[in-house]
């Protein structure tokens, strides 16, 4: 099966993140095909992109075309910032709806508390928790949270708590003024290179290359916005329409420059 896995990925991002890189890596090792799909240019990924808003979306929908499954991250401004306001809000989990329902399987995992502004209920939301197949969520009050939302299938909920954070053992820079100063920084140190090299070998575990991939084009981004066309009603088009146009002329801009 080829897999489409989405989140920032190790480096950067947590416990959260290194979970989330552990699950494609435990896929892959099972014989599926695992492609990676971060917004932050630090994460071992394959690819990197913007991924806020509508460019989610967007994203989503074309790469439905190449992938069976879908692991998605829900978290802190993926898809949605705390400062989305709410008709923002609507428009942009109307499209991620309409974009997930084009994979055959689609798991959802959840930050806690989950980090969608304005609730995770309305009717916006009932096509995103409908399509997927499995809701992970970290505590009871989260699955609390997301039973009484329209769309969501209450026994497709999954509880997992957090395992131990690997950086609960990471000890802090000693003070200079530590009577053994110098064993402290060296624990340190070992201990923070052991990391960096087991972020290095999930990379080659997952095939992952040092840089992203290329931008998107002009083309690429108004092909999509029609794909969602069809999906997500007419005010996700016209705002989806209205990202692709400044997605345009941003580049246009920087073309002339």
């Amino acid at each position: 099966m080829r897999v489409l896995v989405v989140g920032t990925l190790p480096p950067p991002g947590g416990a959260a993140a290194r979970e989330l890189a552990d699950l494609a890596a435990t896929r892959q090792a099972a014989g599926d095909e695992v492609e990676l799909l971060s917004p932050d240019p630090a994460s071992s990924a394959h690819r990197t992109r913007r991924l806020d808003g509508l460019f989610l979306a967007v994203e989503l929908a074309w790469l439905s075309r190449r992938f069976d499954a879908l692991v998605l991250r829900i978290e802190e401004d993926l898809p949605c910032g705390r400062d989305t306001g709410r008709v923002a809000r609507a428009v942009v989990l109307g499209a991620l709806g309409a974009a997930v329902s084009r994979y055959a399987e689609v798991t959802l995992r959840l930050d806690s508390p989950v980090p969608i502004p304005g609730g995770v209920g309305g009717r916006a939301a009932r096509a995103l928790w409908a399509a997927a197949d499995a809701i992970v969520v970290r505590a009871a009050a989260d699955r609390d949270e997301l039973v009484p939302a329209p769309g969501v299938h209450p026994d497709r909920i999954v509880i997992e708590e957090h395992p131990p954070s690997l950086s609960a053992g990471v000890p802090q820079w000693p003070e200079s003024t530590d009577p053994e100063l110098q064993t402290a920084v060296l624990e340190v140190v070992r201990t923070r290179a052991a990391r960096d090299r087991a972020a290095v070998a999930a990379r080659a575990t997952l095939s992952v290359p040092a840089t992203g991939g290329p931008r998107r084009s002009q083309t690429r981004v108004l092909g999509v916005t029609k794909l969602l066309a069809r999906h997500a009603g007419h005010r996700a088009v016209g705002s989806a329409r209205r990202v692709a146009g400044a997605v345009v002329e941003s580049h246009r801009g920087q073309r002339s420059s």
